[in-house]
């Protein structure tokens, strides 16, 4: 009777079994039914009928237990990492972000502004934003920081739309001119009132490019240290120091966006690779939140004594001029490697960056990641903050 029941139940439910799912578990269609057409419009091949299980239902546990799911078990782990934006403004912003994106670094998301409509259209993002459409009617600001101010103001909107429910945003301009001087500091200023963490980084203009321009940068930059929570000033001037006469004007501009490149992604690899030593991105807030003047450096060697060698690379960069971490209230190491990096060859770079910096009550948090590619090489990011010495 009920004994009987339950064993025709039972082999009614193989038998189904038996047709949904081959001998792998796998799900398999039956080839004489007739399937509807899950195709939407405009979209690739139709979906095939596929087994599939509510959010929130019970599964059938094949280990003789009652497997249940919750809603953070089906979430994807990515919703749960920090998104990081970066926001190129103006030319010069523009061109790090595209060094950036043909350097292939990931986990950031791009965006760039511009009031020029024809330099926007050179941008390697599709994340584009024309700001002040109704000041400047696409033609720029005409190096006037004012415009540039308006301009920002005018789309303020579009751009805190983009950047909604960021964790972190770099801004990168070139101070001098007119959009990147004076929008700018209206992007940061709404990025700070948002509640996101906000990292200004800016070059300043070539002495041959005049007084006039000079005095823009500077006022633009007094601007900039009130509205981000740290700023990192790259004097272009300091690229004669890493270049030579045959030097291409345009691998010459790489090396200034490569010290933005290297700070985004001494963060980046932090929440992309393995940590071997963890960091999180509350970490991350403990050393740049409110931390004013700042520095980013960026050091690779390899062969012998590669873990102290790319120590002084990245504490010592040509293109920063003058700047140490003597003075600095915290800093962020990353330290990169492939499968032969050693716990020795950390903790030499980690004694070299510690005997580096003078102030004993230094916040510093050390980081290791893990990359395949690395194996033979040994990377050190550093981002130090609240630096005493005057950046500008």
């Amino acid at each position: 009777s009920r004994v009987r029941t339950a064993q025709r139940k039972c082999l009614t439910n193989i038998g189904l079994y038996r047709r949904c799912f081959n001998s792998e578990g796998v799900p398999v269609i039956n080839p004489g039914a007739q399937r509807p057409n899950h195709e939407p419009k405009g979209f690739g091949n139709p979906v095939p009928n596929r087994p599939s299980f509510e959010p929130h239902s019970e599964r059938p546990s094949f280990m003789g237990a009652k497997a249940t799911s919750t809603h953070y078990q089906n979430q994807p782990f990515n919703e749960f990492s920090p998104k990081i934006c970066v926001i190129g403004v103006g030319g010069a912003g523009g061109n790090a972000v595209n060094n950036m994106i043909m350097r292939d670094l990931m986990g950031v998301e791009f965006l760039v502004c511009n009031t020029d409509y024809q330099h926007l259209s050179q941008s390697k993002t599709n994340n584009l934003i024309q700001i002040g459409r109704e000041t400047t009617q696409g033609l720029g600001c005409g190096a006037n920081p004012d415009t540039g101010k308006q301009a920002a103001l005018e789309s303020r909107e579009d751009i805190m739309r983009f950047v909604e429910g960021s964790h972190m945003v770099f801004v990168t301009a070139g101070m001098g001119g007119g959009t990147g001087t004076g929008a700018a500091p209206v992007i940061c200023e709404a990025c700070i009132e948002a509640g996101i963490l906000t990292v200004g980084v800016v070059t300043k203009p070539f002495t041959f490019e005049g007084k006039h321009r000079a005095r823009l940068a500077h006022e633009g930059l007094s601007i900039m240290q009130q509205v981000t929570d740290t700023l990192i000033v790259i004097p272009n001037q300091n690229i004669f120091q890493l270049t030579d006469e045959d030097t291409p004007l345009e691998e010459a501009f790489r090396i200034a966006d490569d010290v933005l490149l290297a700070g985004v992604r001494s963060i980046t690899d932090l929440m992309l690779y393995p940590g071997l030593i963890n960091l999180d991105f509350a970490d991350i807030q403990a050393i740049m939140k409110g931390m004013g003047n700042a520095m980013m450096g960026s050091g690779q060697a390899e062969g012998e004594n590669r873990a102290v060698t790319a120590v002084m690379d990245a504490l010592h960069n040509p293109l920063l001029g003058d700047l140490s971490v003597q003075s600095a209230k915290g800093l962020l190491v990353n330290i990169t490697g492939g499968s032969d990096m050693t716990l020795f060859e950390i903790d030499k770079a980690a004694n070299k960056i510690l005997e580096e910096v003078k102030d004993d009550s230094a916040n510093i948090i050390f980081g290791s990641t893990f990359e395949e590619t690395m194996n033979g090489q040994i990377r050190v990011s550093v981002v130090a903050t609240g630096i005493d010495e005057e950046i500008f």
